[in-house]
């Protein structure tokens, strides 16, 4: 077993892709899908082979205890959560039962927390390690510190592209499932075997959903694509040339066209990619 893939949504009541935790949320024009990483069942002896750097600092916990609370609120949720799945499910149920609507609740809860915080708080407050600190499984840890991760773009540099897109997302990811099972099967059974290649592995993984998605148009499929190689970064970090290539403008980008000015989304993912990436170093 690795990474379990868990489906919310009775349109796919038997798929069994054992490697990642997604999304699936029916809309009123088809399925959203999001891809979210959940360590459940992957094994910790190849988490625990994975370098987690000390940073120059801790959370202060009565922050953080209080700026969580708010966080739940802002959401509806009632948290703290004994696991990071049950964290997962609710924040994910938000979107699910809200769509576009959960999608902007979330990420203003998520905005939220990081004003609350502070960056540098935020940052100490959500990594493996203070997860690791509070006695979390080494499972948990990387779960919640990949899902703060891949929820920091989403609302960040994804935010426009997703809320946008959301409806062809869910198409592409019902068309498309089998094609998404594959590669996720190729990475969960290639990666057991042969730890060393998980930066190889996570970039086909990760280029998979970008050929996927791309075909809603181009800055979906970058979109996510970088949703997923920032919740792999995150578990990975020895991982540090993993990419998702910023498209160019194509001719088949018309549902971005018909709400945003796609040079602009464009140039605001790259920037978002590179300070990603420079935060990393």
């Amino acid at each position: 077993h690795a990474l379990a893939l868990k489906q919310q949504s009775s349109a796919f009541p038997n798929a069994d892709m054992r490697n990642f935790f997604i999304l699936f949320t029916l809309t009123v024009s088809g399925v959203v899908g999001l891809p979210f990483l959940d360590f459940a069942e992957f094994p910790e002896s190849l988490l625990n082979a994975n370098p987690v750097e000390a940073s120059g600092g801790t959370c202060y916990q009565p922050n953080w205890h209080t700026c969580t609370a708010t966080y739940y609120a802002e959401m509806g949720i009632n948290g703290p959560f004994a696991s990071a799945q049950a964290f997962i499910n609710a924040v994910t149920g938000v979107i699910r039962s809200q769509q576009q609507n959960g999608l902007i609740r979330v990420c203003k809860a998520q905005r939220y927390l990081l004003n609350c915080l502070g960056y540098a708080q935020y940052g100490l407050c959500t990594n493996t390690l203070h997860f690791l600190r509070q006695k979390a499984s080494v499972t948990d840890a990387y779960t919640y510190s990949s899902f703060f991760s891949q929820l920091h773009f989403v609302c960040g540099g994804g935010y426009m592209t997703l809320l946008y897109n959301l409806p062809c997302i869910g198409q592409a990811a019902f068309l498309q499932n089998k094609t998404l099972q594959g590669c996720a099967q190729q990475f969960n059974g290639t990666i057991i075997q042969h730890p060393s290649q998980a930066c190889a592995l996570s970039q086909n993984f990760a280029n998979c959903y970008q050929t996927v998605y791309g075909r809603c148009n181009a800055a979906s499929g970058w979109t996510l694509c970088e949703q997923l190689r920032t919740g792999l970064a995150n578990s990975f970090p020895q991982c540090t040339n993993m990419r998702c290539v910023v498209p160019q403008s194509s001719s088949d980008d018309k549902l971005m066209d018909q709400y945003v000015d796609k040079n602009t989304i464009l140039s605001n993912m790259a920037k978002a990619a590179a300070e990603m990436d420079k935060k990393r170093a």
